[in-house]
């Protein structure tokens, strides 16, 4: 009776230890820690960790630096010249990093150590991340709670996944099975390799197991994404199995991201090393810990940490590098490596070979004709040939070195009347969007350009060739040439003589011709009427085998001899007495003194002149008076007042004077002068064969007159000029004359 309640409680004690065990179990609130978590690393997996990289505890990274920073793809446009490179930018917790953090990357062109320019690079976040080609690594050992591991795949894995995204499965347990097919479409891959997965019994092969999946995944392109999602609850036990440095130096080499999903059964998986194997190829690792665990609670947790990872899948940037300057020393292929670098944050750079295509690019001008001598417009095309699109590139025109049109024409129109006279280089360049050189034209064109004369009369006639006859030539908009020539040419003959010399400036020139009819008898003493000779002007080139400078304007000039009329002249009385002018004393006597008397006034007169000339070649230096005087001018019908600013001013007919007279033939071109000397104004004629009318009085000749407020002066028959006070404004009463009026 004793053994039967001793038995009796025994087993009922039993019983109660297990319900509450598994009560327990199925109450415990699960725990799943990252490597942000920093758990307590497993004495046991550490022990048998090697020891290599870096520790467990330099793994861990909790103040938010990212976890992954790499690049695993890049690709050249060719057509826009820009190399675009796909990276992965993870932080400590598996999550894609904030926009805001991703700013401070900079790209360096490693083989140069050249910073690329920030407006050559654009950082885009990727919506949608690209496709990529995933191995699923399959713990199967007996200790799994397989039936719920792969229910979370089906529910928390396939549908997160992009349809063009490709999986193979492997499992692992005593031993490694053949991976399947890489699918895209993952029913297929659930039902034929998942569905019927069963465990096996004894000790697993986990790390053989991933370093076959990095075997298979070598095989195929690094342009693609490549992944292993491992999911276990192994550790390796006494099975000398794949080298954890092997599987890390392999994956890195490759660009391949390992993700492991570990939980405790019976079974531990060597959280450290997995941690470790993550770190180091750039991919994360999620477990859970929780010992007092179930299977319902191991599903929930790797469901939540299938969430994680293809959340984790989505932190993608796209770098684009605008314009990567192409290697001169390599043709075809050329290679570049690019390193991408977030400031701040050191040790977290990535770096990727990027194959870059060389381009070709060449610019030409069209046509045969290099050189051109014209007056008119030049209109300049160039062929491109490039290997970016049209809108990627520019073309640049230059005039004598200097940049005169950059846009998309492929045309320029050099404007020959608006440039300096002679020879002039234009040359061309291809440029990308920053302004990169691409190509230069070969040849270049030269224009020597030649301006077009335009000469009209502002004087005179050609009717009357005996008279002044004034011309204005005039060439473009304040263009300056150093000669003009004035040439007159023989019928039938290119032999010119030279008239007049003149300079260009602002664009004009005045000419006058002061007896063309001279100048013909002269150069052709036997010309007769109706001879027509050439007036042409001229601009010659700077050397005498350059082209003209323009194109000559020819007047047609036709001769009329003068008459000399034929009149039988009576031999004058003096001549007769010179002839017997010995015979007569008295008469020698007086012409003797009569001479000296004219030697005397000439000598006056000379004298006189002279000394007027001085006073109009040097001003003294007394300033001028503070009231301002003025003259005005009634000529032509038409009334025009002078301010006296300058201390000599030059009054006459020709247009180069200081006040102009009018066009009065009985006003000398040269007539006179208006000048302030000694603290006073003064009035002089400036040639000795000219007369003004002062105040009523005529004055012949060089003789100075002072002038005083209120003055009139007269010249010719015509033009009436008042000197007055400044600050008079209505001088209508002054012009007392029948011209005033």
């Amino acid at each position: 009776m004793n053994k039967r309640y001793l038995f009796f409680i025994i087993t009922i004690s039993l019983v109660g230890g297990l319900l509450v065990g598994s009560i327990r179990a199925q109450d415990a609130t699960p725990t799943a820690t990252a490597e942000s978590e920093n758990p307590a690393p497993d004495t046991q997996a550490a022990e048998n960790a090697p020891d290599v990289g870096r520790p467990s505890s330099d793994i861990d990274t909790t103040s938010g630096l990212p976890q992954a920073f790499t690049a695993y793809a890049c690709t050249f446009n060719r057509n826009d010249n820009r190399a675009q490179i796909q990276t992965i930018f993870m932080n400590a917790n598996g999550r894609r990093v904030p926009r805001g953090d991703f700013r401070s990357i900079t790209v360096v062109q490693t083989d140069s150590g050249d910073v690329v320019a920030s407006r050559d690079v654009s950082i885009t976040p990727l919506v949608t991340r690209l496709p990529m080609r995933m191995m699923l690594v399959l713990d199967i050992t007996e200790t799994i709670p397989l039936l719920e591991i792969k229910q979370a795949i089906i529910d928390s894995l396939i549908p997160n996944l992009l349809p063009e995204d490709e999986i193979a499965v492997i499992t692992f347990g005593s031993g490694v099975s053949d991976p399947s097919p890489f699918f895209s479409d993952k029913n297929r891959l659930i039902n034929e390799f998942i569905l019927d997965l069963d465990v096996q019994r004894g000790n697993n092969r986990v790390y053989d197991a991933l370093l076959q999946s990095v075997n298979i995944l070598e095989n195929f392109t690094s342009s693609e994404r490549r992944t292993i999602l491992m999911i276990t609850d192994s550790g390796q036990r006494v099975d000398e199995q794949a080298s954890v440095d092997e599987i890390i130096q392999r994956s890195q080499a490759s660009g391949i991201q390992i993700y492991p999903i570990g939980f405790y059964t019976r079974d531990r998986p060597d959280i450290n090393i997995l941690r470790r194997i993550a770190y180091e190829s750039n991919g994360f690792g999620w477990f859970y810990e929780d010992e007092e665990n179930s299977r319902a609670s191991i599903q929930s947790n790797v469901a939540t940490f299938l969430e994680d990872f293809t959340d984790a899948l989505n932190s993608e940037l796209r770098v684009d590098i605008d314009t990567p300057i192409p290697s001169a020393e390599i043709s075809g292929l050329a290679r570049y490596r690019l390193s991408v670098v977030q400031s701040g944050a050191q040790g977290f750079e990535t770096t990727i070979n990027c194959p870059v295509d060389e381009l070709s690019h060449a610019i030409s001008f069209a046509g045969d004709s290099f050189s051109y001598v014209t007056k008119d417009p030049v209109r300049l095309e160039v062929n491109v040939e490039s290997d970016l699109n049209d809108d990627a590139v520019r073309v640049r025109f230059f005039v004598d070195n200097r940049p005169v049109q950059t846009d998309f024409n492929r045309s320029f129109v050099f404007q020959t009347s608006r440039q300096t006279p002679g020879q002039h280089e234009i040359r061309a360049q291809l440029l990308d969007r920053n302004d990169t050189v691409l190509a230069t034209t070969v040849n270049s064109v030269t224009v020597y350009a030649q301006q077009t004369l335009d000469v009209s009369v502002t004087s005179g006639t050609f009717e009357d060739l005996a008279r002044a006859i004034g011309l204005n030539v005039v060439v473009g908009t304040n263009i300056n040439i150093d000669t003009i020539l004035v040439n007159l040419y023989k019928p039938d003959s290119n032999e010119p003589r030279e008239l007049r010399q003149s300079s260009i400036e602002n664009g004009r020139a005045g000419v006058t011709l002061a007896n063309l009819q001279a100048d013909i008898q002269d150069f052709s003493p036997n010309a007769q009427t109706g001879d027509v000779f050439q007036l042409r002007i001229e601009v010659p080139g700077a050397s005498p085998s350059d082209p003209p400078l323009a194109d000559p304007y020819i007047i047609p000039v036709t001769y009329i001899a003068p008459d000399i009329p034929v009149v039988a002249q009576p031999v004058p009385r003096w001549v007769q007495l010179s002839l017997n002018i010995r015979r007569e004393p008295f008469l020698l006597v007086s012409l003797i003194s009569l001479g000296l008397f004219v030697l005397n006034i000439l000598l006056f007169r000379l004298v006189r002149r002279l000394r007027v000339q001085k006073v109009i070649a040097r001003p003294d230096d007394v300033e001028l008076s503070e009231a301002l005087m003025s003259v005005t001018v009634h000529s032509d019908d038409e009334k025009k007042t002078h301010p006296l600013t300058k201390k000599t001013l030059f009054v006459g007919r020709g247009e180069l004077n200081d006040i102009i007279l009018g066009t009065s033939e009985t006003i000398s071109r040269r007539h006179g002068v208006i000048m302030w000397r000694k603290g006073r104004w003064w009035y002089t004629n400036r040639k000795s064969d000219v007369s003004a009318v002062v105040e009523g009085k005529r004055i012949r000749g060089m003789r100075i007159v002072a002038l005083e407020p209120i003055t009139e002066i007269e010249f010719g028959k015509d033009t009436v000029m008042i000197f007055h006070y400044g600050s008079q404004q209505n001088i209508e009463s002054l012009f007392n004359t029948d011209l005033g009026e």
